[in-house]
């Protein structure tokens, strides 16, 4: 997802129970492990960033967030990675602000251009949704 706040990575997951972050920062899903999950996140945020930085030049701040469709959430606002739960999340990921993250209209339609090319060359040419 590409806004004027920044670009967000979405990984959605069809778990049920309750998610949280331990304090030891693992990712638990009633008490088991799923720290890998989160890694893979990650890794994918960083790749998206540099992926982006090649494209466009821009060095910009990419955020990954994790979207649980059925479990319930503990929030924990010192990650490094959201998690979420709520309907309202896209409009929450764009409408959050930091001066340093806000993008121009001109640099939002870049990215999102420059994304949508490489996500079509990545599916071997098929047509992509905008």
């Amino acid at each position: 997802m590409v806004g004027p706040t920044g670009v967000f990575v979405l990984e959605t997951k069809n778990w049920r129970g309750h998610v949280e972050l331990s304090p030891e920062k693992k990712l638990l899903n009633d008490g088991k492990d799923r720290t890998g999950d989160m890694n893979t996140l990650m890794q994918r945020v960083y790749s998206v960033h540099d992926k982006i930085k090649a494209l466009s030049g821009l060095d910009i701040y990419v955020t990954g967030v994790m979207v649980f469709t059925r479990a319930s959430v503990t929030p924990n606002y010192e990650a490094t990675i959201a998690l979420h739960q709520d309907d309202y999340l896209v409009e929450k990921c764009l409408l959050w602000s930091s001066k340093n993250r806000n993008r121009t209209k001109d640099e939002v339609k870049t990215i999102a251009s420059d994304l949508h090319a490489l996500f079509r060359r990545e599916l071997g040419g098929q047509k992509t949704s905008s």
